[in-house]
């Protein structure tokens, strides 16, 4: 499979017809998530973990072997607290420790009875178990070790459901080979990690962190710092990002002090055999710079110099926390001054995070296609994925997978219905009224760009027989009746019916690539909707028809489902 994300469908496929048979290939090799076995986060029953012996309570102390037990399948099946650990494997060793691991401490692992050396090293380990310790958890998950590495069947079993895993643990260490070299830097990261107490504790930031980072000279020597730490392996890998990922909010970067500071801490007294690592909180990270801009604007002692400094530390900070990749700095800001918590929010600012795991796993190195478009599908919590066994476009098996999940915008037309294209769905009556109070729901909220939509979709509810929408405020009224069979069965019966020659579809311009498509995709209840016209669906329907994606004399009604095109990428993309 190729790696082609810098041509165009038309290059790849040599047509300008979506529904070509060469491409359209593509879109039958899909497979259900639940025949792939994907596990949900109640299927983690049968997991296995490295269980800390319960004679080991305090790192500092610990000498001679710990031999942590390796458990059966299911013996923790209850949410168990656990570490989950995300690491190179070839970026630590058994054999070249130097001076990173007290020669008093090693691990050993009790596999059903038998002791035996650990698979990986004894230095991830020790940092895994001192980290585990001290956040009083005795379950660590990680890979080498609870993975069968020579069962094929386990290790699919595992790798389709690695997100879950990370998602679902108490706390994700990333281990660095990234070593601190100073005091200086050490004082940032710990002033970095501890930020987010600063926020829980309510402190006044105006009064603490806040005046030593007034200093330009500062923010810039932080944002270089943070620059630093990402040049480290464990950011190039794409395994790595989607552990990273998953991991939301539970994630630490652990680092390694340098030999110079590790003296430093020792003379200060700050030292163990299994606590020489310096945590840092990557969401943390994220907050600490628009935090700082809250703060400042509350005060309105904005300073230009420092808010563009801090904007560049905002852009440093957001490659920590893949996971806030996208959001602006100015929505965040935001939510801080009105006291919400950035944490709690889950997309970026546009809704559609696609974009953002792309970008992400195109910086990573691997160069297995196939891994690529798995882990985009984990990433994504996709329910379908596509089967790539003999393709060879990595873009057109990543337009599939979005195809087969729903993400690619869809529009409502008028057509003669005997000479569907594929991909063409009916619209039952069900869809149309749950649709409908989604655009309503966009209206309340001052979005706008939805008035035009809504009358065109109301039309085909005057005469039908169906709900009084007037009795519903929201969508999720409307499926919560569906769910409980609170509707009249004489009228549940009609919602199913599809109204006639109406269908929708997804219209895909050929000219782009696959990172040009993401980019131009945006949340129907993002701000970006209001820049949709009725213009520029009668375009998409026009180019549709004009290369054959519609039959002549289709006609556009109406935008629909959760996506649409941004209104730059519909002038660009489908033609004048």
């Amino acid at each position: 499979m190729q790696r082609d994300t810098y041509f165009t469908f038309e290059d790849i496929a040599q047509t300008t017809d979506v529904y070509d048979p060469h491409i359209v290939e593509y879109f039958t090799g899909t497979s259900d998530a639940a025949e792939l076995a994907v596990e949900t986060p109640s299927a983690l029953q049968n997991l296995r973990f490295l269980r800390i012996p319960d004679d080991v309570r305090n790192p500092s102390e610990a000498t001679g072997t710990i031999t942590c037990v390796l458990t059966d399948n299911g013996l923790h099946q209850n949410s168990p607290a656990y570490v989950a650990v995300s690491y190179c494997w070839d970026s630590f060793n058994q054999t070249n420790l130097g001076d990173r691991i007290s020669p008093t401490l090693t691990v050993s692992i009790n596999e059903k009875g038998h002791v035996r050396p650990p698979k990986c090293s004894h230095e991830v380990l020790l940092r895994a178990i001192s980290f585990a310790l001290v956040r009083k958890i005795s379950l660590i998950w990680i890979d080498q070790e609870c993975i069968n590495q020579e069962d094929p069947i386990d290790v699919q079993r595992h790798l389709r459901c690695m997100h879950t895993i990370f998602n679902q643990a108490t706390s994700v260490i990333g281990l660095l080979s990234f070593e601190v070299a100073d005091w200086r830097q050490l004082s940032i990261i710990h002033t970095i990690d501890t930020l987010d107490e600063y926020l829980h504790q309510g402190s006044p930031l105006e009064n603490t962190v806040l005046p030593a980072f007034l200093d330009i000279g500062t923010v810039k020597f932080m944002t270089r710092l943070l620059k630093t730490i990402q040049m480290d392996r464990w950011f190039t890998r794409t395994w790595v990002f989607q552990e990273r990922f998953s991991s939301m909010k539970v994630l630490t970067l652990l680092l390694r002090p340098s030999a110079e500071l590790k003296k430093t801490l020792i003379a200060k007294g700050i030292h163990g055999p299994c606590s020489e690592d310096i945590p840092l909180n990557a969401t943390s990270a994220f907050l600490l710079v628009a935090t700082w801009v809250a703060v400042l604007k509350k005060n309105s002692a904005e300073n230009l110099e420092i808010l563009n400094s801090l904007e560049a530390l905002h852009e440093a900070a957001l490659s920590l926390c893949g996971y806030l990749d996208g959001f602006k700095i100015d929505a965040v800001v935001d939510a801080i001054m009105r006291g919400s918590s950035p944490k709690d929010m889950d997309s970026p600012a546009d809704g559609f995070q696609c974009k953002t795991i792309f970008r992400n796993i195109e910086s990573c190195d691997n160069r297995v296609i196939s891994d690529r478009v798995a882990i985009f599908a984990n990433v994504a919590e996709f329910h379908s994925h596509v089967n790539t066994t003999g393709r060879k476009s990595y873009s057109l098996s990543l337009l599939a997978l979005l195809l087969v999940n729903n993400r690619i915008p869809l529009i409502l037309v008028q057509r003669e219905k005997s000479r569907d294209p594929p991909y063409v769905r009916d619209v039952s009556y069900r869809s149309l009224i749950y649709h409908i109070l989604l655009l309503k729901e966009i209206q309340k909220e001052g979005l706008g760009g939805v008035d035009d939509d809504l009358e065109v979709l109301q039309r085909f509810l005057r005469d039908s027989e169906s709900i009084n929408l007037e009795h519903y405020e929201n969508a999720k009224e409307f499926v919560e009746d569906l769910m409980e069979d609170k509707i009249e069965h004489r009228i549940l019966d009609s919602l199913g019916k599809s109204i006639d020659n109406l269908g929708l579809l997804p219209v895909i311009p050929m000219s782009v690539t696959i990172g040009d498509l993401l980019e131009g995709i945006t949340a129907q209840a993002s701000k970006s909707r209001v820049a949709l016209l009725r213009d520029h669906g009668r375009k998409i329907v026009r180019y549709a028809v004009d290369r054959g994606q519609l039959p002549v004399g289709s006609i556009f009604l109406a935008f629909y489902g959760d996506w649409c095109w941004r209104s730059y990428f519909v002038d660009q993309y489908f033609g004048k």
